[in-house]
Parts: structure tokens; sequence; C-alpha cells
């Protein structure tokens, strides 16, 4: 199975009782020779419906799902264009193909491990999340600038794990959110964080970011 054209009525893959049953899903699951779908009309996609799709070549454009979990995980996706998103759980984790900007601007909720293993180089907009979930960006070694939204609480485990390509981190809670101790592990050493100009001492002060204290500057001074 190499190309799948789905028809214009397809508007769902797999079905939601599928998921509330706990019955099996994955429409594609473990399709490995899969390259090409088109999936711009579809409004839902269940659990794991491209699940090591490893050879699955497409952009993902698409304006009308809002929720990803464990779809594309360990899939061949080159990059996404779904701005209606607003929530996704390990969703693109391991899609070693996919790269560019993160443009997510109606996120509400990121899960553990969503970009874990990817080439991308930017993340531009997470909407309004409040949690960064645990390994949510491990090992992306392109990436070079993260912007975090104000509605940000808490940055989990290992969240930037291995991230040695990241330049800037862009934060604009006023209030510090809570940091996981190994947030950072094995990250840049080189890379600077940017908080609210009223917040910089906040932040300095904060449990775990003060480990941090010399890297973090007022926004206002942050140049592209």
């Amino acid at each position: 199975l190499r190309k799948v054209v789905l028809p214009q009525s397809c508007v769902s893959l797999g079905l939601l009782s599928d998921i509330q049953n706990n019955a099996a899903s994955g429409t594609f699951y473990g399709c490995t020779n899969l390259r090409e779908i088109n999936l711009e009309h579809v409004e839902y996609i269940c659990d794991r419906s491209f699940y090591g799709c490893s050879s699955l070549e497409i952009d993902f454009v698409n304006d009308k799902v809002t929720e990803l979990n464990v779809v594309f995980y360990n899939s061949g996706i080159k990059s996404i264009n779904c701005p209606n998103l607003r929530e996704i759980d390990s969703a693109f984790a391991y899609c070693s193909n996919l790269q560019g900007d993160v443009y997510l601007p109606n996120l509400e909720s990121i899960g553990v491990e969503s970009f874990r293993g990817t080439l991308i180089s930017t993340v531009s907009s997470l909407g309004n999340i409040t949690e960064i979930g645990g390994r949510t960006f491990n090992g992306c070694t392109n990436l070079k600038k993260c912007v975090l939204p104000s509605t940000l609480q808490s940055i989990g485990s290992t969240a930037f794990y291995q991230c040695t390509g990241l330049e800037s981190l862009i934060l604009n809670s006023t209030v510090p959110p809570t940091l996981a101790d190994n947030a950072f592990l094995q990250a840049s050493s080189m890379f600077k964080i940017y908080v609210p100009d009223v917040s910089v001492d906040a932040y300095k002060a904060a449990n775990y970011w003060k480990n941090f204290a010399s890297r973090i500057y007022p926004l206002s001074e942050y140049q592209e």
C-alpha cells in the first residue's frame, strides 16, 4: 500500500466510539510503505492512525482537526500546518523528517513527547497551553528558538533534553513557571532566556530558574 485517495465524504479515520470503548485503533497503523494520502478535508483522526508509517512523505495541512494523540508517531511526515489544533499528545514523536516552524495558535494542551526526536527549528506559537509535558522537545537538536505563552505554568521533566542547538527561549509568563530540575539536561550551554522585563528578578530567584540566572535577560533586549 503506497497511496491512498480518500473521498471528500470521508471526514473521519476511525470512530470516536472505538476509542471510548478501548477498541483497537490505528487506521493505517504500521503501513511502512504508505507514501501519500490526502487529509485536508478530514475532521477527525483516531489514535495511532499513522503510527510507524515511516515512508509517509506528506506536508500535513488541515484546518479542521482539533485533536491528535499519537497519530503520526514515528512516521515520515515533513511539516505541519494545522492552525486549529487544540490538543496534542505524542502526536509527532520520532517523526525524524519533521522540520520547520511549529505554529499552533489555538493549542490548549501539549502532552508528553509531542515533538520528541524531530528536526523542528523554531516554535513560534503554542497557543494558550498551561503546561509543557515531559520530554516534549526531547532530542530536538535543530531547535534554535522557542516562544512560550503567557499562560504557561509548568515545564516538565527533560522537556528540552539534548536540545543542543537551542539559542533563545522566550517566556511571556510574568510569573515564573514551575521548572523541573532536569528540564534542560544536556541542552546547549549557551542558550539565553528572555522574560518580561518586570519579571527578571523573579525568574532569577525562582527554584531551578536561578540555576540559569546568568542567562536570563529582559525581553526588551531580545533581537532576532
